[in-house]
Order: C-alpha cells, then sequence, then structure tokens
C-alpha cells in the first residue's frame, strides 16, 4: 500500500489483510490487543483505489466506537493512525451522536451528499429502536458501496434482540462487503455463532432459520419448569401444558467450526504477540455483622425456593445471585427497588491496594452505585485528579477525556469502569495492575475485561486482583471466570447448589 504508515505490520495483520482482499464477507476472530482495525481500514483504501468500494460504516458498542473516528491531543483514532496521509486527506468522518446540537446534526446531513470516501462510526445502540439512527444509516449506503463493519460483533449475538433482527432484514444486505470483528465470537454458547455468520452470508452455516440451526447443532430436551404444586394441580385438572424445549447440550460442533472458518482468521495473543505475563492473585476480605446478618438471609430464602422447585429458569437463578451479590459489594435492594448502602470493607481493600502501588490502575466494578463509591472514595484519597469514570452514567465527552487521561497524564492514576461499559476496544495499557471489586456473570465480560491492559503496548506485567469474599458466591463466580466457563451452564439442575453452600 503506498503512503506513509506508522509502524511496519505484524505479519498476523498481513495476513489478515490478504484474507480481506480475497473474500467480500470475513470474520477476524482476532483477540483483544492484537490490532484488528488496522487491516480493515487498510482494505477499505485498497478497495477505494480500485473502485471496488466508497465508504466504510463501523457499528461498534458505545464504549468503544469514538476509537475509529475521534482523536486526541495525547490518543491519535483508528482512522489517523492507519489511513495513508494522501487518503485521510480525502476521507470524510461522520461520528454518530444519539443526543446532539443542531451543528453536529447538520453536518451528518451534509455528509449524506459528500461524493468522496466517507467514513460513518455509530454506536449499534442506537439501532434498538426505530428512529433517525435507522433511517440515517439506510440513507447513508444508498447507492453506495459500502463496507458493513460490525466490531463486537457478539453485540448480534442474540437473535430474538430488535437491533439484531433489523441488521440482519434490512441492513446486511445493502453492505456490499461485511466484515464482523471480535476477540470471543462465541463467548457463551456456541448458539451465538448463527446471527453473527448470518450477518455475512446465511450460506456460511447453511441454516435460514435459527431453529432449523439450533436443531443441527443443538441436544433439545422438553423441561418442565412449572413448580411441583402447580405440576399435580394441572395434571388433576387434565390440563394440558406445553413443556419448554431447552438446549442441554450441543452436536456436529467439528462440521460447525469447519464451515465459519473457512470464512474467518483466528488470532490469539499468545500465538502472536510477546507480551509479559498475566499474574494472578486474591484479596480477602470479609463481611460486616449486617452483611453477614443479609447475605444469610438472602442465601437461605434461595435454598428454600430451590428446595421447593420454585427456580424456573436460569435467569431467576442469575437474579438470585445477582442480589447475593449486591450485598456483598454493599447494598441491598429495598421493597421499593431502590437500593441502600450497608457497611462494607470491599472500598477499603481496593485503597489499601492501591496504596502498595506505584503505578496505574483499573478497577472493575458491575454496579453503578458500587462505581460512584469507589470513584468518590479515590478521588477523596488521593486527590480530584488521581481518578476518573468510565460508565453508562458518564457522557461520551467525559469517556473520551477518561481514556486519554488515564494513558497520557501523570495525574491521573485510576480508572474506574464497569465490564459492560469499559470492556470493548479501549486500550488502558498504561495500567499494570487490575483489580476486580466484583465480577460480573458474564464470562465475555471478564476475558474482554482483562485485556484492556494486556494487549499490544504492554510492556510490564499485569497483575490482577480479585477482591473474595470466601464463603460466598464469590469464590464459585471467580473461579469459573478464571477458567473460561460458561455461567449459565453452572446453573442447571444440582450444580446451582454449588453456588449457594
Amino acid at each position: 500500500m503506498e503512503g506513509s504508515l506508522i509502524s511496519s505490520r505484524y505479519k498476523h495483520q498481513e495476513i489478515a489483510l490478504d484474507h480481506l482482499a480475497k473474500q467480500n464477507v470475513f470474520a477476524l476472530i482476532m483477540e483483544q490487543g492484537t490490532g484488528k482495525s488496522r487491516p480493515i481500514l487498510e482494505d477499505w483504501e485498497n478497495r477505494y483505489r480500485n473502485r471496488l468500494a466508497h465508504d466504510v460504516v463501523i457499528l461498534a458498542p458505545k464504549g468503544c466506537y469514538t476509537n475509529w473516528v475521534v482523536s486526541t491531543k495525547d490518543d491519535l483514532c483508528e482512522v489517523d493512525k492507519w489511513l495513508s496521509p494522501e487518503f485521510r486527506a480525502k476521507v470524510q468522518v461522520g461520528l454518530w451522536k444519539s443526543s446532539s446540537s443542531h451543528t453536529h446534526r447538520q453536518k451528518l446531513k451534509d455528509l449524506l451528499h459528500v461524493k468522496g470516501p466517507r467514513i460513518l462510526a455509530m454506536n449499534i445502540e442506537a439501532l434498538n429502536r426505530v428512529g433517525y439512527a435507522r433511517d440515517y444509516l439506510m440513507m447513508f449506503v444508498k447507492e453506495r458501496r459500502v463496507i458493513g463493519v460490525i466490531d463486537e460483533s457478539t453485540t448480534i449475538a442474540h437473535e430474538e434482540a430488535a437491533r439484531t433482527k433489523w441488521i440482519l432484514e434490512n441492513l446486511a444486505q445493502r453492505f456490499m462487503y461485511r466484515r464482523i470483528l471480535s476477540g470471543l465470537v462465541a463467548p457463551e454458547t456456541p448458539m451465538d455463532l448463527y446471527t453473527q455468520y448470518n450477518y455475512l452470508d446465511w450460506r456460511i452455516i447453511g441454516q435460514r432459520s435459527f431453529w432449523g440451526f439450533k436443531n443441527r447443532y443443538a441436544v433439545l430436551q422438553k423441561v418442565d419448569f412449572r413448580p411441583k404444586h402447580i405440576r399435580e394441580q394441572m395434571e388433576a385438572q387434565k390440563r394440558i401444558h406445553k413443556a419448554a424445549h431447552v438446549i442441554v447440550s450441543f452436536r456436529n460442533l467439528p462440521e460447525l467450526s469447519d464451515k465459519i472458518m473457512k470464512y474467518s482468521y483466528r488470532v490469539t495473543k499468545d500465538d502472536v504477540l510477546d507480551l509479559p505475563p498475566k499474574i494472578y492473585q486474591f484479596w480477602d476480605v470479609e463481611m460486616t455483622d449486617e452483611q453477614e446478618k443479609h447475605y444469610t438471609e438472602m442465601r437461605d430464602l434461595a435454598m428454600t425456593q430451590l428446595n421447593d422447585e420454585q427456580f424456573a429458569s436460569a435467569k431467576i437463578k442469575l437474579d438470585q445471585l445477582g442480589k447475593m451479590q449486591h450485598i456483598l459489594c454493599g447494598h441491598v435492594r429495598n421493597e421499593d427497588g431502590t437500593l441502600s448502602d450497608i457497611p462494607e470493607t470491599r472500598t477499603d481493600a481496593v485503597v489499601e491496594i492501591l496504596h502498595n502501588h506505584d503505578g496505574k490502575a483499573i478497577i472493575w466494578a458491575p454496579y453503578p452505585q458500587a462505581l460512584r463509591k469507589i470513584r468518590d472514595r479515590l478521588q477523596k484519597e488521593f486527590g480530584d485528579d488521581s481518578t476518573v469514570g468510565f460508565w453508562g452514567e458518564t457522557t461520551l465527552e467525559e469517556r473520551i477525556e477518561a481514556r486519554g487521561r488515564i494513558q497520557h497524564d501523570d495525574a491521573t492514576r485510576f480508572i474506574v469502569s464497569n465490564q459492560s461499559v469499559g470492556k470493548f476496544g479501549n486500550t488502558w495499557t498504561a495500567c499494570n495492575l487490575v483489580v476486580y471489586y466484583a465480577n460480573s456473570f458474564d464470562n465475555e465480560d471478564r476475558q474482554q475485561s482483562e485485556d484492556r491492559a494486556h494487549r499490544i503496548g504492554q510492556t510490564k506485567f499485569v497483575t490482577y486482583i480479585d477482591l473474595r469474599c470466601c464463603g460466598t458466591i464469590d469464590e464459585r463466580l471467580i473461579q469459573v471466570l478464571r477458567r473460561k466457563i460458561t455461567i449459565s451452564s453452572t446453573l442447571v439442575g444440582d450444580e446451582f447448589r454449588s453456588w449457594l453452600i
């Protein structure tokens, strides 16, 4: 490719670029931190030069979609890093903002009439419902040769989600070339593969419907989730009940793997990068008397409901575990649904850990109540400039600022984030300590969040510390996530009992 680049490509990026050049639809299953945005943009430039493509659309989670097109004084965005200077000078950039000023909305409208190469970055959540985001995207791709990229494509892994249905039914075929990017294309089950590869081309897997896909690659079993007394009552009344079909195992997976790998390139950090190793540690914390009281009551209630067969699904079981974890984080849910703080020692433990660390750190917690508490405490202990926040309550501008400060501002030592927002696309290699105040129940959250610090650019050992309250669900959750086991698979049958005892 012509033009000067910041650095030479890694070998695996050369291979990825070669795959993209040969395929109209393709998946880069490249682990976080291995540099998958570069071949995507270079492929676009090559196709534009050869009059094969005009534009590119990037659909990515709200926590990372700005990385593609928004540069700061300290960090170049992907477009500015990887496009050649002469091509970059021609490119018109569009950044979608759901709530924006009149000036910004006018810029987006003007972008629709640009004749030269364009790139649009949009948070995929904007497509959740009918509205201007969907309408604008359809106008953007009209009568143009567009490359459609879904970054972190597990965001369309759920076949019943409104945005997934709309993308598959209305948008996918408008793209001349389609790409999906992900480090963990099936973080929960093989069923996650269907919609992602359906977006590329249904013929890859060879199933037009999810039901057909599920019957081919999953073993289904009828399960009656009704409590025992309800079953007996309905049987006595001779009332008909339609049992649900539940996936109990999988089959034909080698066949499925063979199909998707013809259109995929898999890269792991261990294969291609010489990164320092990860170091895992525990930091044990104790419950306060009030926490122990609430936790014991909730655990005993869960055991009673389990014995009475009142747990109808994995979702209900996860809800119960979530309530128990709320208590471990220092809050209880009231009857009206609000949360009240109770005394806890986890925040003290975080402060103690950070007082003994002379570098930068990421602190992960799944709940806004905990995040606010941690941020405020750290700013009190280490100074207002010491800590930045990165979660749903922070604005887009605040997240962009936080991303730059944690990497380049010596005064900013800590970033506090929740896994669901911060896990995708962020490079926080200035941090070599990662503290899990508490884990979420999503395997992908854990694997992706670990990679924020452990990726290209990291030169130090990265230490991961899990706060753990022995004798609680903490132990089981950390064990399962570190072994990369899907949580839902541990909630069937008697396995759920092991979470409680």
